[in-house]
């Protein structure tokens, strides 16, 4: 489990503080306060996307 404190940001004209965590297949982003307070919980799930090429067979000219 990683966790970062990400750059402080204004919230409402209020000095919060986000921290990340990544916890299995999601990352929560966790919002405070100056003072502690919990102000905002989010989750983001990383989609993860996997490609693949098969050869199409083309029909020979003549044949159907």
């Amino acid at each position: 489990m990683e966790n970062k404190q990400m750059q402080a940001s204004e919230l409402n004209g209020t000095v919060t503080h986000e921290y990340r965590t990544e916890v299995g297949d999601f990352v929560q982003f966790i919002g405070m306060s100056a003072e502690g307070d919990v102000l905002y919980t989010r989750e983001e799930y990383v989609m993860r996307v996997s490609t693949s090429t098969e050869e199409i067979e083309h029909p020979q000219e003549g044949s159907l």
